[in-house]
């Protein structure tokens, strides 16, 4: 199975496996750029990801207006992606993911990225890096708690 995970934003972490391989990374759109711009930006590199089957991605969080009207597009942009790989599509919540990933719902990035780094298979190096893999955990955890 092909899964997506994304922790979405203007720096934005992106955790792609395959079931052999994973790529994680952080893709950060240009500030300078208009809305528009940072948004094509932003859906051109999801498109880089080929055949998905399962896209996951972090609810926004959101601490004012022009934040959330650049994270709820973006949104709109991740389920457009899913619809093109036919892909189901999981939107997890922050504070689960946090719970998920510490133990408690208010941990904060550098207990994330801690934890991930001490987890991951791969290099973890940011907060977007770090959300990305613990969305994916979380997915899989989901996915095997259904199968028993």
């Amino acid at each position: 199975m092909r899964v997506l995970a994304i922790d979405p934003g203007s720096a934005s972490g992106w955790y792609f496996t395959d079931g052999d391989t994973i790529r994680l990374t952080t893709f950060v759109v240009t500030r300078k750029a208009t809305k528009g711009q940072r948004l094509k930006q932003f859906f051109k590199y999801g498109r880089t990801f080929k055949d998905i089957d399962h896209l996951i991605y972090e609810d926004p969080y959101v601490a004012s207006f022009k934040s959330a009207r650049f994270q709820y597009a973006m949104t709109g942009l991740i389920e457009i992606l899913a619809a093109e790989h036919s892909a189901e599509l999981t939107v997890l919540h922050p504070t689960t993911l946090k719970k998920f990933a510490t133990g408690t719902g208010r941990a904060t990035k550098d207990e994330m990225i801690a934890r991930a780094q001490e987890e991951c298979d791969v290099s973890v190096n940011d907060e977007h890096q770090a959300d990305a893999y613990w969305l994916y955990r979380l997915w899989l955890s989901n996915q095997a708690s259904k199968n028993e």
